[in-house]
């Protein structure tokens, strides 16, 4: 058979001829502080404007980084640092965002975000070719290495109406199209006017149940994002907010194999899905090098 890869985004079908095959990874910092722009758009003197993404996607990589950050800002106003980045191979994700500064009476927000996806197309065939159409099962194995933190002041302002928070939050999804499984979940840590919640939370492991068809292409597909940051929003002076956040998945969230697969069965797709995926360089070390945008390495695997 012909594999054709194609690039997908929402909802994905499959046809006979059609194979999903992609490796997606966006990094994103914001700053905002001072008086913002004028009736022209152009940014006044005492003020910050930042706005920088990092937008990549391949269908014949093996894997991908991205990174983007900011530094700076004004005594008065405000400033700090933001980092957001990302990696993703097929079957393994990292990602971070984190911000650390202060916002003054002008400053607006500072906030950082990652995101990451693979999605690929994988066939089980079976070892006796008389099973072909009829249903099997394994069971799809995870390990999810998840932290985040905030620590801030954002306390209630007595002038105005004014609102201060900051969260840092992590999504993750999973989705095998095809196959009777899938995943979902969120977690954030948020403060509002000094009043801290915790929703949610990401497991350390995940243990899916797959039912699929022998023979029958069914896509495997892991997004998932952090996103870190403070703002301010309403009217009133006086007072600040000043933190530090994070939302990471340092060690990776990463594909380890299929558990209980039927004896004999044979797995087609970008990697060996049958084990651990494979690790791939840290998007921390593109943060620290002060590399922004796209590090390619490797040799793509044929199937």
């Amino acid at each position: 058979m012909r594999y054709v890869a194609v690039a997908l985004a929402g909802a994905i079908g499959l046809a006979s001829d059609a194979w999903a095959q992609q490796l997606f990874v966006r990094a994103t910092t914001e700053v905002s502080v001072g008086s913002g722009t004028d009736d022209q758009g152009n940014v006044l003197p005492d003020s910050i404007e930042f706005h920088d993404t990092h937008t990549f996607t391949s269908d014949s990589l093996p894997w991908l980084l991205g990174s983007t950050g900011y530094s700076g800002g004004t005594v008065t106003d405000g400033g700090g640092q933001t980092t957001g980045a990302a990696a993703v191979g097929y079957g393994y994700i990292q990602a971070f965002s984190h911000f650390d500064g202060f916002l003054g009476a002008s400053g607006w927000y500072m906030e950082a975000s990652s995101r990451a996806r693979f999605t690929d197309t994988v066939v089980i065939n079976p070892q006796d070719p008389s099973l072909i159409g009829t249903q099997g099962t394994f069971t799809a194995l995870f390990d999810i290495v998840h932290a985040h933190a905030l620590v801030t002041n954002p306390e209630a302002n007595p002038l105005g109406n004014l609102t201060k928070s900051a969260s840092a939050e992590s999504s993750l999804t999973i989705n095998l199209a095809g196959t009777v499984a899938n995943f979902q979940m969120e977690t954030r840590v948020i403060n509002i006017n000094g009043h801290t919640e915790t929703q949610g939370d990401i497991p350390e492991s995940l243990a899916i149940p797959v039912t699929f068809v022998f023979g029958t292409p069914f896509v495997v597909e892991v997004d998932l994002s952090t996103y870190a940051g403070m703002w301010w929003t309403g009217l009133g002076g006086g007072g600040g907010i000043q933190g530090f956040g994070f939302a990471t998945f340092p060690n990776s969230l990463r594909w380890m194999g299929m558990d209980d697969l039927p004896e004999g069965a044979s797995v087609e797709g970008s990697i060996d899905w049958t084990g651990p995926a494979p690790i791939i360089p840290e998007p921390a070390n593109l943060a620290l090098l002060g590399l922004g945008g796209l590090l390619l390495t490797g040799r793509h695997r044929q199937r």
